[in-house]
Order: C-alpha cells, then sequence, then structure tokens
C-alpha cells in the first residue's frame, strides 16, 4: 500500500502511520501503521476511536467521530470488515473507519473567492481555530499570501461569514452552538477515560444522504487519537492532564475567560454531558488560573 492503487488513494500521514481511502463505495477510510515496531500505537489508537465512538454514538452530539469499523493485525488473522479490502492492508496493522465527506463545492468555493489566491486547489475540510480571532482565513478581505487548502483554519468571524453569505448553508449552527458542541465532545472523550489531547474538530461535508446520488451536506466532524492519553486514577492528576491537553492543542476552543460569551457556551456544553461534576469544577477552576 505505498502506492495508490486503482482501489484505493492516499489521502494524508500522520506520525506513525499513512490514510488511503477506497475509490468505490462504500468509502472508507484506512489507516495504516508505517512501521511494524508500532502496530502496538496503532492498536492503541483504534481503542481510543472505538471507545470514544461509544460514548457519542447514542448521543445527539454537533460533532460526529468516524465510526471505527474495524482492526486487521498481520499475526491476528483478516481484516474484520464487511466486504474484507484485504488488499489494502496485507502486510502492516491496518484500522479501518468512515472518510469524513469533503467540504461542498459551494462552501470551498466562497472561501476561495474571498480569501485565496487564484487557482488554488479546492478546500477539503476547515479546522475550527474558535480560540484564536485571527486565522489562516481571517475576518477581513485579505487574501492570504500562504494559503493552504488542505491546512484551513478558519476564526469563528469567518465562520459566522460563511452563515450569512453563502444562503444554502444558513442553517449551519451558529458560532455559540459550535462552541458548546465542542464542549460536549471533550466531555464525552473525558467520560471515556481519554485526555482529548491533539484532537481536531472540522467544517467538512456530511455523509451521503442518498445511496444513489451520494449527494452531501456539511457536517462537523471530530478526529484524531493518536495523541490521546488514558485519564489517570487521581483526580488531581487527572485535571493536570486534562489541562495541559487544552493547552497544547491547536486553538480550537475558546479561551478560558470567564463572561466570554463563547467561552460560556463551551463549559455549558461541557458541563451538560461530564458525568463527574466534581472533576469538571476542578477541570475549569484550574483552566481559568492559567
Amino acid at each position: 500500500m505505498s502506492n495508490d492503487s486503482p482501489s484505493s488513494t492516499f489521502i494524508g500521514g500522520g506520525q506513525f502511520g499513512r490514510v488511503y481511502a477506497t475509490q468505490d463505495r462504500p468509502i472508507l477510510a484506512f489507516k495504516v501503521v508505517r512501521r511494524a515496531e508500532r502496530t502496538a500505537d496503532l492498536v492503541a489508537e483504534h481503542a481510543a476511536i472505538s471507545t470514544v465512538y461509544a460514548y457519542t454514538v447514542a448521543s445527539t452530539a454537533l460533532f460526529t467521530i468516524p465510526r471505527p469499523l474495524g482492526l486487521y493485525v498481520p499475526t491476528a488473522g483478516k481484516c474484520c470488515v464487511s466486504p474484507p479490502f484485504e488488499e489494502l492492508c496485507p502486510t502492516h496493522a491496518t484500522y479501518v473507519m468512515d472518510r469524513i465527506p469533503s467540504l461542498p463545492s459551494i462552501l470551498s468555493d466562497a472561501l476561495l473567492g474571498r480569501f485565496a489566491p487564484k487557482n488554488s486547489q479546492p478546500i477539503t475540510m476547515c479546522r475550527l481555530y474558535f480560540g484564536k480571532e485571527s486565522a489562516a482565513i481571517g475576518k477581513d478581505s485579505a487574501r492570504c499570501r500562504f494559503f493552504n487548502s488542505r491546512n484551513c483554519p478558519i476564526d469563528f468571524a469567518t465562520y459566522d461569514w460563511l452563515r450569512t453569505a453563502v444562503a444554502p448553508f444558513a442553517a449551519l449552527p451558529d458560532p455559540q452552538h459550535v462552541a458548546a458542541g465542542m464542549g460536549h465532545m471533550m466531555a464525552r472523550v473525558h467520560n471515556a477515560g481519554y485526555d482529548c489531547r491533539d484532537m481536531e474538530f472540522t467544517l467538512a461535508g456530511g455523509y451521503s444522504t442518498s445511496q444513489d446520488t451520494g449527494l452531501t451536506t456539511w457536517g462537523l466532524h471530530a478526529f484524531d487519537f493518536d495523541q490521546m492519553n488514558r485519564l489517570p486514577d487521581s483526580l488531581d492528576e487527572q485535571v493536570e492532564l486534562m489541562c495541559q491537553s487544552f493547552v497544547i492543542n491547536d486553538p480550537y476552543f475558546p479561551r478560558p475567560r470567564p463572561g466570554d460569551a463563547m467561552y460560556e457556551s463551551f463549559k455549558r456544553g461541557y458541563a451538560g454531558e461530564s458525568n463527574e461534576s466534581t472533576r469538571t469544577t476542578a477541570f475549569f477552576e484550574a483552566l481559568e488560573r492559567i
């Protein structure tokens, strides 16, 4: 799987893995470990996404995470996917999940037309940098000199501009609702026993509404589980790890400023889903002291 094949295409790489996608239905993503000695890391990542998915699948979460579909380890037998795509994972550990659809072209075109240099490639997803008041695509109309369509962060003002300027997407939730959704998802991850380290929150396409036409709309997605740590048993150690993960992550989350509308929405979203009230109080008290 080092090269594209008729049945798959390379779509990105991470710290220790490469990600491919099938070109035909069902559209799946395969994360393949680069070196056999990192197999245990990939297995741990699959355990994290599977555990977190179990905590979110039945919820009304605004953000969705990719559905984990199977894990293949060469020493353990065949890939447990139906139908099995054995040709995509013959020699290295692999896990399989739903692929996040690309940003609808009308949203990509709107952003490209206002902010990007001419002849830029289509935007596949937008990272929601709601903790940064001027992301790579900012709130003014100046075109970005160093625009990158594969890594496209937008701040909450640009996100709000999309809601008001691109008529078909007026139904996008307002920024405070999105901030609450981030808090909701972070609480779910903490409930599942992980620290939410390096998780990404994005605007992209929605999953198909028609099996015949493959029509898509917008969707909010959270993903990237390879840096997550299990939470320790001690409350103090849990809070310390949760705060560290909040601070070192890319600026998706509103900054912890009491009274700020975006932060208060994030905080309410988190508190509404957390199953540990004492830990929740300690977490936000510690965040607000940073």
